[in-house]
């Protein structure tokens, strides 16, 4: 039977279990993939699996191919107490796992898939003879594996077993609310920062140990025998020259979000960043920001999505990482440098807790220079479209975000339907609930939310709003049209909605295409004085 790693802390996966148990239930042999970075949990999603369940569990390394046939026969022979003709390679292991599932309905793991089947495509041809012999059996086969080529890997094993690779499991990282369950003595406060600093990643969360994020941090990274200490040597481990791949990532997570600046800051010539970064981006290490409502000028940044990574090229690096003037001094010093750090965490979890919560159809981030939104978000209610401009603040939020956000908007001379979101880790001033309250276009999202104590908040208005229709959305033309409408509306007591606009040069002059008129019946030529002074 499979033992439970002695660290293992197991929260959410529910559906992922769920899955796995209705394969189990299938009355015949099934065959998954289990897929997603290092750390987020795949091992242990297995383990819990197999608890109470007739298995074995075969964990390979990135060695010789005997050396894994060896590691693949240890474990058959240590749950069946037979002996093994190691002489015959992968045969004798096909025949030995044949002959367990000849016993009863089980559960065989493949773990670290890929590091097996690295070695050649023999390896996968291997386990598509095994499959076949146990294609009269019921249980489960699962494959898992998080190597930087692991797509590729998955599809040459598909293509190998002839398509009987039943499903596939993603994994993803932890939600706030699901990390906060691996953290019950922390204050919320110390949870989201403790959230931000290790991400949804459990296989780093089951090192955050203590009551505080202070003692969380020190002991995961900070302490001589921190074990996450040496964590990103880990994580780029398996990444070949590892020199090369260690400058790309420090460079990505310093700052340099153009491939021209990474291979300037790391001496590598910019093709050889490029396939780098390719691979990085595969594994789940490195992603591009997503641009919005910038047009065709946008350019998509690199970010540092492994916060391991981010941490320690990013912040750790940078200071010293000795213990020179004791725990508090340095925990003082790191501390005061994560502030950067922590704020790109946050837009990260403000997005996601974005998009997880609306109905969205695009999210990312708009810059202008040095002027820069962390989110923006083109949302539905299910009757209106608006945009959504979020500002982040991992402390206390005041209500001067609030106004630099309101500037940093009017600046781009947006004529739409729109909402200013302020999330906060902390909470709000008092000054900034008011000013919410005042303003029905200021949605507050805080820690009662973030956690799931709390529904997210409605897009409506509080008062009445007057929101433009989802036909009206397709372009700055229409937005115009619909802000003229408002403006008419308030004149007159009536309102009136024109659909698209078509813009003729030179410059910002509009012409009328279409009409549409509708409560109140404002008349045309009202309507077109309205429009004419509302430009």
């Amino acid at each position: 039977m499979a033992q439970e790693s002695a660290n293992a802390v197991f929260v959410g996966r529910t559906d992922e279990l769920s899955r796995l148990e209705a394969l189990w239930s299938a009355g015949r042999l099934s065959v998954c993939a289990i897929t997603g970075p290092g750390g987020v949990g795949k091992t242990t999603l297995a383990e819990r699996f197999c608890s109470g369940k007739r298995c074995l569990f075969i964990r390979f390394r990135l060695v010789s191919l005997q050396a894994n046939i060896d590691i693949a026969c240890s474990t058959i022979e240590a749950v069946t107490g037979t002996r093994i003709d190691r002489g015959k390679g992968l045969t004798a292991m096909e025949d030995a796992i044949a002959a367990f599932f000849a016993g009863g309905k089980s559960v065989l793991v493949l773990d670290d898939y890929p590091m097996a089947s690295s070695l050649g495509r023999e390896v996968s041809r291997s386990f598509r003879r095994m499959t076949e012999k146990l294609e009269d059996r019921e249980g489960v086969v699962l494959f898992t594996g998080s190597d930087p080529k692991m797509m590729k890997e998955f599809e040459n094993l598909d293509q190998d077993l002839f398509g009987s690779l039943d499903s596939r499991i993603d994994l993803r990282p932890l939600t706030l609310a699901e990390s906060r369950l691996m953290h019950p003595g922390m204050s919320d406060r110390d949870a989201i920062l403790t959230h931000l600093t290790f991400g949804g990643m459990p296989g780093y969360h089951v090192h955050a140990r203590g009551e505080t994020f202070r003692d969380a941090l020190y002991g995961a990274f900070l302490a001589q025998d921190a074990p996450l200490r040496y964590g990103a040597e880990t994580v780029l481990s398996q990444f070949t020259p590892f020199r090369r791949y260690s400058s790309i990532v420090e460079a990505v997570a310093s700052g340099c979000r153009k491939v021209t600046e990474v291979s300037s800051r790391s001496g590598y010539l910019p093709s050889s960043c490029s396939e780098s970064i390719k691979d990085l981006e595969t594994a789940g290490l490195v992603d591009r920001e997503n641009p919005a409502l910038m047009g065709r000028r946008a350019a998509k940044g690199l970010r540092c999505r492994d916060p391991v990574l981010s941490l320690t090229f990013g912040v750790l690096s940078k200071g010293a990482s000795g213990d020179p003037y004791g725990k508090s001094d340095m925990l003082d010093s790191v501390t005061e440098r994560m502030r950067g750090f922590m704020g790109e965490r946050m837009v990260r979890l403000a997005e996601d807790y974005v998009r997880d919560h609306y109905d969205v159809d695009e999210s990312g981030t708009w810059r202008d220079g040095d002027s820069c939104i962390p989110v923006v978000a083109h949302a539905s209610d299910g009757k209106n479209v608006m945009e959504l401009f979020c500002e982040c603040s991992v402390g206390e939020a005041q209500e001067g975000l609030l106004e630099d956000l309101r500037r940093k908007v009017e600046s781009m001379d947006f004529r739409g339907n729109l909402r200013h979101v302020i999330v906060s880790a902390t909470g709000f001033s008092k000054d900034l609930e008011a000013a919410a309250g005042r303003d029905g276009r200021v949605i507050l999202i805080g820690p009662d939310c973030l956690f799931g104590r709390k529904p997210a908040p409605s897009l409506r208005r509080h008062r009445a709003d007057r929101a433009y229709p989802r036909a009206c959305a397709a372009s700055d033309a229409g937005r115009l049209v619909y802000r003229a409408g408002v403006a008419g509306a308030d004149a007159s007591g009536g309102a009136h909605r024109t659909a698209a606009l078509a813009p003729d040069a030179p410059g910002r002059v509009y012409r009328v295409r279409h009409r549409l008129y509708s409560l109140g019946g404002l008349p045309e030529k009202s309507a077109m004085t309205a429009w004419a002074s509302a430009r």
